[in-house]
């Protein structure tokens, strides 16, 4: 995250801060920012940014998702209830048996509902 503003936004009597902020994970989207004085309206100055928002070309993106069209219900509770989850209760460490259980269940749920690769048709927020 880049912070944009870098004047003072509160301006007392006695003191100067910078209170209101403007940050971007992308800064080369950001244009131009500035602060506006309001002293009739708060004692607080106005922020403002100018964005590029124009839509670039981005690579194509994928994600993992599962496949439940083919998912046969009946079938994935029977084999779920067959997962031999007492082996878990032998381990020692309580992080071998979170991956223990972890490795069952993904195991059992790949082969009822297989992730399949999509492609994201939007590109990413700004």
């Amino acid at each position: 995250m880049t912070r944009h503003i870098t004047k003072q936004t509160r301006v007392t009597r006695t003191t100067k801060s910078l209170i209101d902020h403007v940050t971007s994970n992308n800064p080369p989207r950001v244009v131009h920012t500035d602060v506006l004085p309001a002293p009739s309206v708060s004692d607080h100055d106005g922020v403002y940014a100018i964005i590029n928002a124009q839509v670039t070309r981005y690579a194509p993106r994928y994600k993992y998702i599962r496949n439940e069209k083919t998912l046969d219900m009946r079938a994935f509770k029977q084999d779920f209830s067959s997962l031999p989850l007492n082996i878990i209760y032998g381990l020692e460490s309580p992080d071998d048996m979170v991956d223990a259980l972890n490795s069952l269940v993904t195991e059992c749920l790949d082969r009822h509902a297989p992730l399949k690769k999509v492609k994201v048709t939007r590109p990413p927020a700004p």
